[in-house]
């Protein structure tokens, strides 16, 4: 089955930090007089009443294009905020899919700081009125309603069942991809990645504490709370990608493996520095078994081309060592024909391993 994922382009890789940048070589230096201002909501600010929002927009993308990856969900967030305090919940028209949504991201925290609910749900009506920004928009919604109700369980449970009421056009990585986020890494109360502490709960949880309809989404979200986790306890990229693996192959719910090992194929594309021979080594330290070794490579594959375009070669490249079904499955997440939410049946030689998938 092939689906055109053009509504979502940008979106999933995306949700990991930063993953959607490009670099466009902007000199910083023509824009700034002195450097470090456009790390200041009061610069954008400035900037807003002088160009108007959406020249500012503009000026922003282009100067965190030329920053370190790694900072550029964080200084989209700091545009987010200055925006909203200028325009109110306009803002949402003129934040774009660029760094992992980080400026949408910002928006409607604040409007669930200010507004409530009530806000929240005319934040995604202005939101999404351009259809293809639906998925993101939900997703921001769902960080609002951790945000909102709190980060304790109930919580997520009311959250979740709200995205299930209205919000469910993204099974994985829409709204319920946003409550999982946002309560295992507190992004709308920490200007920094700040994981939650593994608890006597332990490493699978929430999943283990809520209705099995949202684990699939929960499942593939888990491998980005472990890594964020295993950094602060000072882990190099190898060990954390064998652990990983071993974390996913004993979740308690077997179902959702595949999803799991998907998202560990999200992050080795990211940790390999986009390269494809580092990316399929860590998807081989992360395990030995042929089904989820494979389903590792197509999803980075997959999140190598969405990342950016100029990538499509190393995606490609990903599934170089399959021959036949195996080789046409791996091409189709490539080519981004299609995507985690849609997946299309496995390959006639996974399907008796796949009853535990099922």
């Amino acid at each position: 089955m092939v689906f055109l994922v053009s509504p979502w382009k940008g979106f999933v890789a995306g949700l990991c930090i930063g993953a959607t940048f490009v670099f466009l070589g902007i000199n910083v230096g023509n824009y700034l007089t002195h450097p470090q201002d456009f790390k200041d909501v009061a610069y954008w600010q400035d900037r807003i009443k002088v160009v108007g929002p959406d020249e500012a927009y503009a000026e922003h993308v282009r100067i965190v294009a030329a920053q370190n990856i790694q900072q550029s969900h964080t200084l989209a967030h700091v545009f987010g905020s200055a925006i909203y305090k200028e325009i109110g919940i306009d803002a949402v028209a003129v934040c774009q899919n660029d760094y992992a949504f980080g400026c949408l991201h910002e928006v409607f925290e604040r409007v669930v700081s200010e507004q409530g609910p009530v806000g929240l749900k005319q934040a995604v009506d202005a939101c999404s009125r351009d259809q293809t920004r639906l998925y993101p928009c939900h997703h921001a919604l769902g960080h609002g309603l951790v945000a909102y109700f709190g980060y304790h369980e109930n919580a997520v449970n009311n959250a979740l069942a709200l995205c299930d009421a209205d919000f469910n056009a993204d099974p994985i990585n829409g709204c319920v991809g946003g409550v999982f986020m946002e309560f295992n890494l507190y992004t709308s109360i920490s200007p920094t990645i700040e994981a939650r502490d593994v608890d006597e709960h332990g490493w699978y949880y929430p999943c283990t504490a809520i209705p099995e309809k949202y684990h699939r989404a929960c499942y593939f979200w888990l491998p980005q709370w472990w890594r964020e986790v295993m950094r602060d306890k000072k882990m190099e990229g190898d060990e954390i990608f064998s652990v990983m693996g071993e974390q996913c192959e004993a979740a308690p719910n077997q179902t959702y493996v595949r999803e799991c090992f998907q998202r560990i194929g999200q992050h080795a594309t990211y940790q390999s520095g986009y390269e494809s021979g580092r990316a399929k080594q860590l998807c081989d330290i992360a395990t030995d078994d042929p089904l989820y070794n494979f389903l590792c490579k197509t999803y980075s594959a997959f999140s190598f081309r969405y990342t950016d375009e100029r990538f499509a070669e190393q995606a490609l490249s990903m599934c170089s060592e399959f021959d036949g079904e195996k080789r046409e499955y791996c091409e189709e997440f490539a080519e981004n024909k299609t995507n985690i939410s849609w997946a299309p049946d496995l390959p006639r030689e996974f399907l008796e391993h796949s009853s535990k998938l099922d």
